[in-house]
């Protein structure tokens, strides 16, 4: 993946992710993601995401809305809550929008990070994914994981993660286990040379 900050404020980003099954010898499927964040105050960060996935059996577009609330403890640990609304379509031709009733999914996420030092962070987090309609709100899923990050030379950003998805909604689908390891290249801004001063004597 890619990330910009293109402001102080606002910053894009575009990633490429293949998954993987049966031990890595077989392909799942893969998608495409770009999206842009904008920091509207220091504790509170919007989002939106679209999403091109693709696999043998079919393809779909997702997007996502997002609110993450961010507070920092301390120098090293800081606590974030982010609240994120997605869907999912299969075509854009008129007969399917037609007849296109969206399934919203409703995903909040608690988040506790800690900054070693400037190189290093670790994280772990719980995610519940909901399905929301007009009479109930089921939970259908959740997500517990752990991450480490390791930034080098302030461009490279290396993470290996790993989470668990169990399903709460009584099916007798199995927990999904992932193994994930991510390379993001940060898009830094070169910093303006101060022109020396020439005092006259």
């Amino acid at each position: 993946g890619a990330n910009w900050d293109l402001h102080k404020k606002w910053s894009v980003y575009g990633f490429y992710r293949m998954d993987l099954e049966d031990n890595l010898q077989s392909f799942r499927r893969s998608n495409i993601q770009i999206g842009a964040n904008w920091q509207t105050l220091k504790w509170l960060e919007l989002g939106l995401d679209y999403r091109y996935v693709t696999s043998y059996s079919k393809d779909f577009h997702r997007y996502r809305i997002r609110i993450n609330l961010g507070k920092k403890l301390n120098d090293r640990w800081s606590l974030s809550l982010r609240n994120m609304i997605q869907h999912d379509i299969l075509f854009f031709n008129i007969e399917y929008l037609q007849s296109y009733s969206p399934e919203w999914m409703l995903r909040n996420r608690l988040n506790a990070k800690y900054r070693y030092n400037t190189k290093w962070s670790a994280n772990a987090y719980a995610e519940l994914f909901s399905k929301l309609e007009r009479s109930k709100n089921d939970i259908e899923r959740m997500r517990l994981g752990v991450g480490i990050h390791y930034l080098y030379k302030r461009r490279h950003g290396f993470e290996l993660g790993y989470f668990i998805q169990p399903y709460l909604d009584g099916s007798v689908k199995k927990a999904t286990q992932v193994f994930g390891i991510d390379y993001t290249f940060e898009i830094v801004k070169k910093k303006k040379k101060k022109k020396k001063s020439t005092q006259s004597s």
